[in-house]
């Protein structure tokens, strides 16, 4: 029977559209994605970051507010399918609107965010589908080495960071078949191991 190890390498670790031009591009980005090894941080030893790269949680709600207003006056359009209820933890729904890239023939953008205000943590979830040809050729993921579990199939990436100010997080990279989830847990009341538990909760609902 093959290791553990043996089993997380082999699980796939990025997602890219297909190519609409040279047959080879995608590739080049993914092989880019592959070999770059970025530091993330555990629960016992999160990354210390600038407050610039990570806001509190009202800042965050207001940001994304910000970026997302466009897209839902201009009444966007998304190949990804809404989440039509809230989430676990008392995550009650904020805002949900499309982004990211053009498919190749329409207007139809290839993701969608939603944020929430929870108890105790607000979050983000951005999920991106790579299954048709876009206007740019894109990819995501991380090296396989970095693999933190296989959730339903996706290898998933965890970090955790911190500002030095009080504000936590948990970033959870989720990478599928044909598509990707970012998850985005923010706090100044809870612990990085409260923020797992959540994280992991919600992640687990997101990819069923």
């Amino acid at each position: 029977m093959p290791s553990l190890l043996i089993l997380l390498i082999a699980q796939s670790s990025v997602v890219s559209t297909p190519a609409t031009r040279h047959e080879t591009e995608p590739r080049w980005i993914e092989k880019a994605i592959i070999e770059r090894v970025t530091p993330v941080g555990s629960v016992d030893n999160p990354i210390t970051v600038s407050k610039d790269y990570l806001r509190n949680p009202e800042d965050t709600i207001r940001w994304i507010n910000t970026i997302g207003r466009d897209s839902v006056f201009n009444k966007s359009q998304s190949a990804v399918n809404p989440i039509s209820n809230d989430l676990e933890y008392g995550c009650r729904k904020v805002i949900q609107f499309a982004q990211g890239v053009e498919a190749a023939n329409s207007k139809i953008l290839n993701g969608m965010t939603t944020a929430y205000r929870c108890d105790g943590f607000v979050t983000d979830v951005t999920r991106q589908d790579f299954s048709r040809p876009l206007k740019s050729e894109t990819a995501t993921g991380f090296a396989p080495t970095q693999i933190t579990a296989v959730v339903h199939g996706g290898a998933l990436l965890k970090n955790f960071r911190q500002n030095g100010e009080g504000v936590r997080d948990a970033v959870y990279l989720w990478v599928g078949k044909s598509q990707s989830i970012e998850l985005t847990l923010t706090t100044t009341q809870l612990s990085h191991k409260a923020l797992e538990v959540r994280a992991d909760q919600i992640i687990d609902t997101l990819t069923r």
